[in-house]
This record gives structure tokens, C-alpha cells and sequence, in this order.
């Protein structure tokens, strides 16, 4: 016991400057949870096996994002490219610490370890004071399980010793020892003495927390990550977790899960290691857990849903001792406890553009804009609506989703049950030539913009686009007529074609010389109709102009004392082609209404379809009496 008494009283005079009072702790706060980095299944004696593996449901790679979020620091504690290599620190964005890359060549015992994090504090690395000895549940959760000797990722942390790194966190039974990781394989052990030497990472955050909340259903939340875990060890029930808890090799085990219900729920599995390493209150022992929260858990190993991955592990899963708090690998074939968990993972949702034409998608929550940003994590069981916009001014239309989707058309809809891939697929519509050829002087354009012809006489449209063309004569001319277009009837000088094949429009332009249309006399048959009776017009048009002339249509009306604009209708009589100088007279039959003073009209070329050379001389009106 005296030793014991001593051991302790020099383990709180080392925390002091290695973790800055475990036990009183100034910055605090709620810490995300790394994955485990592992991303293939196993069945009984085979790791690296694609997933799902039939019999062996619901393993740690099926859930989660199986990766980790760093990034790289310099000297200063600047932000530093992925590829960069001569970085000194690295920020864990899913917990926010920051850790130490460059280590010491030496290792240290727990006391020399002391003065290692005064020294580094002394350099201000990475812009900071502040670094400390980790707790082990921070240490182990850089570990990347996918990967052995070292198990991390030497991207970030290059150089790294397969060996034992010291944590700050004592053995609550035996506190002359400490709590280590092995980085060989990402073993948590507590048979580091202080007197032995340890490799030593630094790190610096507000440390965490993990706190729990009783749902009297069975069922307990670990606020911080998501989680949701059984309150009992499977086996037992009640608030007390009476009863014998069940033991049960991993297939077993993984089986068990797979067909758990309980508080309503079924989406129960095995934690992964880091998950069921959270659990461990490493300030007790017999059980390591608050059995305030988790009564009645036996002191001995559970099985979480992570296999190893060192080459003499084939056979191994990861378990966590609730003893203690040990985590190592054990045999498939050895029994052991089991607690199920669900909620708090997080999937990665990628998307994949294809096709010859060009898009973004984007997300109804705004996390995902691709563009730029395609990919995102999502909380297990959420529906993430995407949408497909193409780029229309390039010619592409969305054609279509593939991957994981609910519907292939319209919105993509995406529940996160697991890591998903969607790709929206964007394609050039066919495109077709216009070509403008002229007759005479003037210019052409286009609505879309593209043709203006003067100089850039044609331009490729999209499939479907209906394009607008405008006719300009040059001065002292006169715009013709279109041939390939169908001319707007309210303004002859515009036309419009849609383009489903290559098309040739022409524009036909007068050089100065043009016809001249005009009514120049018009005679009743009788002089004055009676009322409600029909009568005969006889109305000579002649074209005055240079040129021959189209005169289009010649509208009469009875009655009609307004001025009349293009495209107005009455009864009416095509003109036919006057020559130069040439008149020609028709008739027209119409039927007088009421008595008294008519005013009857005649309009040639009614449709304003023929240049002339005096636009406002195409009407006359001729006074008369209805008896």
C-alpha cells in the first residue's frame, strides 16, 4: 500500500507538466471520434476480404467514413498542402488537437519525459506553449488499425518507430505503470513501468470528455460521438443488468448484432475498437467502466467489429479487456462478452461527374457543391437530396444517375446507410449549322447571339434552339424578303427558324431601286347601296415605283375609319406582281351595313411584306352613303 500511496503522490507531481492535471482539467471539450482506418471484412481466418462477407455481417469497415481528416502544419502552425513534406505538426480536424511529427531520436522514461515537454514547450513548436503528454484514448486515436509497423498514417507522420509510446494516463490499479500504445499493430497496453523507456508524441487542445445519458429504455447516449449503446451486456436486462451475460465467438457475435432489436431500434452492431475503447474509464479497474451508466459489465474482454491487420493476425479481431482497459487482438475462435452500438458513424457521400457535357451537383443542405466540393460527410440514416443542373449555355443536358440512388431521373435521393457513390451524367446535345447567304447589301444577326452577317455568316446551335433573325438593309436600300425562315408576321423584317438539321436561311435586300405601291382610285358598284345589301368595289392599285413590286394582299373593309397597321384583316384579294409603272384593278364584293355615312377603306399589301420606297401611301378611303 505504501508503495502504492507513493506511486500515486509522483504520478500527480508529473501530470502537473505531462497532462495538465488529468484529473483537473482547464480546457474541456467534446471530441469527434476518428475511424479506425479499416476498410476490408474478414470472415474466419482471411482478412482484406471485399464486404459484406456472407455469414460475418455487419463488420467495421461497413460502416463509418474508414478514414481519417489531417492537416499538415509548418514551423509556425500554417495550414500546409496534402503533398507537402517538411511539415512539423499536424491538426487532427475531427478531434482538433494538434500533435508533434518530428520526434526525438531517444525514448524516455516517465520522469525524462517530463523534461521533454518542457524543452519543446521552451521552442514554442509550431507557434505553441502549451504541448502535453496524451491520455490514451487520444494517443490511440491517430492509430490507423488498417495499417501495421507502423500502424499510422506515414504520410503525416512520417518516421514513425514501431514501437511503445508513453500516454498520460496512469493504471488505476497499479499506478507505477502507465498506459502505452504500441504502434506495431495499435495495441493499448499498461505494462510501460515508469522506469522503462517509451517513445514520446506531444500533443496540445483542450482535452476530452465523454458523457453519457441514461434513456431508461434500455439504452444509453454517449452525447459527444452519437452513440447509442446497450446499457447491458448481452444477456442481461433490467436497470440493473441482471442475469448472466453471454459469451460467443466473433461470427457469433457479428450475427447476434445483425438481429439485436431493442428501444425501438435495428440497426444495432458491434463498435469498432476505437468506439468500444471510449467506454474505458481508465480511472477505474474491475470493471474499467462507469458502472453508474453500464452495471453489472464483466471484468473481461468484448468483441468490437475491428479485425487486425498484422501479417500473423489473420485469424484476430480486436477486443477491449474491461478489466483494465487492454485492447488487443484475440482468436476468432475464442470467446469472449459483447455490448452493441449504434448511430454516431458518419458516411462519405462522393459524386462523380461523366459524360461529354458539363454540370454541377449540388446538395439541398449545401454541403455539397461539385463544382468544387464533391464529397461529404453525412450522419448514419440521413437522406441527402442531390440535384443536377447542366450547363446549358455549353449545349449539355443531364441524362441521368447512376450508383446509389433512388430514382434516376429528377432529384437523386441517398440514405446513408453506408458509404455511397452517386454519379450525375451530363452529355452535349447534337449540334446543327445555320447558314445565312444574302442577296443585296444589309446584315443579318442572330437571337441567340452567333450570326452577324456582315462577317460571321453562320454558327453551330444546339439541337431544339430557335433562333431569331434580324435584316438591316444599308442605307438607301430596303429589306426584301426571308426564303428558309418564317417571317414574323408583325414585323416582316424578322424571321425564325429551329434548328433540327443544318439550315440555310437567305436574306434578300433592294439596292436602292424599289417598287412603290399605291391605291390610286376606287369605285362603287351601285354609288350608294341600299342598307344590309351587296356591293361592288372596283379599287386600282399601281406601282409606282422603279421596280417590280409584290403586291402582297389588298384588304377592304366597308366601314372602317382608322388607320390600319400591318397584319390587319378584312375582306381581301391577293395583287399579284405589278411591273414598274403598271396598275391593275379588282374587285371586291362586300355588304353595306346600316344607313347613313360609311367610310370604306382599301389597304395593299396589308402585311407590310414588300420593301418600297413610300411605306405610308398603301390606304385610301373613300366616302359614301348607305340609303
Amino acid at each position: 500500500m505504501l508503495m502504492r500511496f507513493s506511486g500515486l503522490k509522483r504520478w500527480t507531481i508529473l501530470t502537473g507538466l505531462l497532462v495538465s492535471t488529468l484529473f483537473c482539467i482547464n480546457a474541456v471539450y467534446a471530441a469527434g471520434l476518428n475511424d479506425t482506418g479499416i476498410t476490408t471484412c474478414s470472415n474466419a481466418d482471411t482478412n482484406g476480404l471485399p464486404c459484406p462477407v456472407a455469414g460475418f455481417p455487419g463488420q467495421d469497415a461497413e460502416f463509418g467514413t474508414n478514414g481519417f481528416d489531417f492537416t499538415k502544419l509548418d514551423a509556425a502552425g500554417n495550414d500546409l498542402p496534402t503533398t507537402a513534406t517538411d511539415h512539423t505538426c499536424v491538426r487532427d480536424n475531427v478531434s482538433g488537437l494538434i500533435w508533434q511529427v518530428k520526434l526525438s531520436d531517444s525514448a524516455y522514461t516517465f520522469d525524462q519525459a517530463a523534461g521533454y515537454v518542457n524543452n519543446v514547450n521552451a521552442t514554442g513548436l509550431c507557434g505553441f506553449n502549451d504541448w502535453r503528454m496524451p491520455d490514451i484514448k487520444e494517443l490511440l486515436s491517430i492509430a490507423d488499425h488498417s495499417r501495421h509497423s507502423p500502424a499510422i498514417d506515414t504520410n503525416y507522420f512520417p518516421n514513425t518507430p514501431s514501437d511503445e509510446f508513453w500516454s498520460g494516463s496512469p493504471y488505476a490499479f497499479y499506478s507505477i505503470y502507465v498506459w502505452d500504445v504500441g504502434f506495431y499493430d495499435a495495441h493499448v497496453g499498461n505494462y510501460g513501468s515508469q522506469y522503462d523507456s517509451s517513445r514520446v508524441r506531444l500533443v496540445r487542445g483542450g482535452q476530452s470528455f465523454y458523457y453519457f445519458v441514461d434513456n431508461n429504455d434500455g439504452t444509453v447516449t454517449q452525447s459527444n460521438t452519437g452513440l447509442m449503446w446497450a446499457k447491458c451486456s448481452e444477456g442481461q436486462s433490467g436497470t440493473n443488468c441482471t442475469g448472466t451475460a453471454k459469451t460467443m465467438n466473433w461470427k457469433a457475435a457479428l450475427t447476434a448484432a445483425n438481429n439485436f432489436n431493442l428501444g425501438g431500434y435495428n440497426d444495432w452492431r458491434l463498435p469498432n475498437v476505437k468506439e468500444l475503447q471510449v467506454l474505458v474509464d481508465y480511472s477505474r479497474y474491475s470493471p474499467a467502466i462507469d458502472p453508474s451508466y453500464f452495471p453489472n459489465t464483466p471484468s473481461s474482454g468484448f468483441w468490437s467489429g475491428s479485425s487486425t491487420s498484422y501479417a500473423d493476425g489473420a485469424s484476430y479481431t480486436w477486443h477491449v479487456n474491461f478489466g483494465n482497459g487492454n485492447a488487443y487482438g484475440d482468436s476468432r475462435d475464442d470467446i469472449n462478452y459483447i455490448r452493441f452500438v449504434r448511430g454516431g458513424q458518419s458516411f462519405d457521400l462522393s459524386v462523380n461527374k461523366t459524360g461529354t457535357g458539363s454540370g454541377i451537383v449540388t446538395s439541398k443542405d449545401g454541403q455539397i457543391n461539385c463544382g468544387s466540393n464533391c464529397s461529404s460527410d453525412f450522419e448514419s440514416g440521413s437522406s441527402i437530396i442531390l440535384t443536377a443542373t447542366p450547363d446549358t449555355s455549353s449545349g449539355s443536358t443531364f441524362s441521368g444517375w447512376s450508383g446509389a440512388c433512388t430514382n434516376k431521373t429528377g432529384d437523386c435521393t441517398v440514405t446513408m446507410s453506408a458509404a455511397q457513390t452517386v454519379t450525375a451524367n451530363f452529355n452535349l446535345l447534337p449540334s446543327y449549322k445555320l447558314s445565312i447567304t444574302k442577296s443585296g447589301n444589309g446584315t443579318v444577326t442572330s437571337k441567340p447571339a452567333g450570326i452577324n452577317c456582315g462577317t460571321a455568316c453562320s454558327k453551330q446551335f444546339t439541337s431544339g434552339t430557335a433562333v431569331t433573325l434580324t435584316a438591316k438593309a444599308d442605307t438607301g436600300g430596303t429589306f426584301s424578303k426571308w426564303t428558309g425562315c418564317t417571317p414574323i408576321a408583325t414585323n416582316p423584317l424578322q424571321c425564325t427558324v429551329t434548328l433540327t438539321s443544318n439550315k440555310t436561311v437567305t436574306a434578300a435586300f433592294n439596292n436602292g431601286a424599289l417598287g412603290d405601291l399605291k391605291i390610286t382610285a376606287i369605285a362603287l358598284t351601285p354609288a350608294s347601296p341600299t342598307a344590309n345589301s351587296i356591293f361592288t368595289a372596283k379599287i386600282t392599285v399601281k406601282n409606282q415605283g422603279t421596280v417590280t413590286a409584290t403586291g402582297g394582299y389588298l384588304d377592304v373593309w366597308a366601314h372602317q375609319t382608322a388607320v390600319q397597321t400591318c397584319g390587319a384583316q378584312s375582306e381581301w384579294i391577293e395583287v399579284g406582281s405589278l411591273a414598274a409603272g403598271a396598275s391593275k384593278t379588282l374587285t371586291v364584293s362586300l355588304r353595306s351595313k346600316g344607313t347613313g355615312t360609311k367610310t370604306l377603306r382599301a389597304f395593299v399589301d396589308s402585311w407590310c411584306q414588300t420593301p418600297e420606297a413610300d411605306e405610308a401611301n398603301n390606304q385610301l378611303t373613300k366616302t359614301y352613303t348607305v340609303k
